[in-house]
């Protein structure tokens, strides 16, 4: 369903990946807790791979455990858009643990918002975890 870890791949990896039904997962905080290259998360995604982004979050090598700071450095270090950050953070992240109906507004489907202090989406990221959400609606 999905590949983690992929601080280490290569093209012929990143190829496999884009060619498949698996989800790539990037672990950007594992990539902090132990001083490791980020996964390739804009190659990945410009061979075409569903590429979703996760903490991580244990204490043994991703302690921070905050994903949405962890999800901008990754976007800044990967010159990843917040759009695709944002679906890296939902809507795939929702495919790799095969919950089709989340990470998507779709008529009928549950859903589970946050309301940021912005007028601008973006904002979300820049501030690296610092903006934290007004309300959540679950």
């Amino acid at each position: 369903m999905s590949a983690d870890h992929l601080e280490a791949s290569k093209d012929k990896d990143i190829k496999l990946l884009a060619n498949s039904n698996t989800v790539a997962v990037a672990l950007p905080g594992a990539s902090l807790g132990l001083g490791m290259p980020f996964a390739p998360a804009r190659k990945l995604l410009n061979a075409g791979a569903c590429l979703a982004i996760a903490s991580d979050w244990n204490p043994g090598s991703a302690p921070m455990g905050d994903l949405l700071m962890q999800a901008a450095v990754l976007g800044a270090a990967q010159k990843l858009s917040a759009a695709e950050v944002f679906v890296g953070l939902t809507f795939r992240a929702a495919q790799a643990l095969r919950m089709e109906n989340r990470g998507t507004f779709a008529t009928g489907a549950p859903a589970n918002l946050q309301v940021y202090p912005t007028n601008d989406y973006r904002e979300i990221l820049y501030n690296q975890g610092k903006l934290r959400p007004l309300m959540k609606m679950i």
